[in-house]
């Protein structure tokens, strides 16, 4: 009886884990021996991919080429020991193969069944950097506006300075 207690207990305890992990917004990985051995739902998403094909793959495939090679150098200097940042952007590889997806990860060094293994958060930035492109957009309509405002200002000033000498001749 008490082991079965202890089993149900064991059961519950990981359905409101995987509850827990499945539901939030950012996506949350583990990566041992460049696999991907755990993913939530997030990560599928923001990938597009379906949950299962992320699981086993190789974390290359996931990473878009022009970052692949220093993402792939920081992962191996972190699970050999060295000291490298805990979080940075890049951008991953969408299943359609074109899409980048922008994302900001933070990420720890655990041990995974005895081997290193690299922990991790990510966060969409897709929807930040459109945001900060139409600010800056704004920005500069904005400074066009100031520009074009100035220069009227000093044509107003030469004309005022032409219709007075005008006057003074007629």
């Amino acid at each position: 009886i008490e082991r079965k207690r202890a089993e149900q207990l064991l059961r519950q305890s990981e359905e409101q884990y995987r509850t827990l992990v499945d539901n939030i917004q950012d996506g949350v990985f583990l990566i041992a021996d460049r696999r991907v051995v755990f993913a939530n739902r997030a990560v599928a998403q923001m990938l597009g991919r379906d949950p299962a094909s992320v699981l086993g793959g190789n974390v290359a495939g996931l990473i878009a080429p022009e970052d692949r090679a220093w993402a792939l150098e920081r992962y191996q200097r972190r699970v050999s020991g060295e000291a490298v940042p805990k979080e940075y952007e890049l951008r991953l590889l969408h299943a359609d193969g074109v899409t980048r997806v922008p994302v900001n990860l933070s990420v720890s060094l655990i041990s995974y069944r005895g081997e290193p293994a690299v922990l991790g958060t990510m966060r969409d930035l897709t929807e930040r950097q459109r945001l900060e492109e139409r600010l800056f957009q704004s920005q500069k309509f904005e400074a066009l506006g100031q520009l074009a405002g100035g220069i009227a200002h000093d044509f107003n000033n030469l004309l005022m300075a032409i219709q007075g000498s005008g006057e003074l001749l007629r």
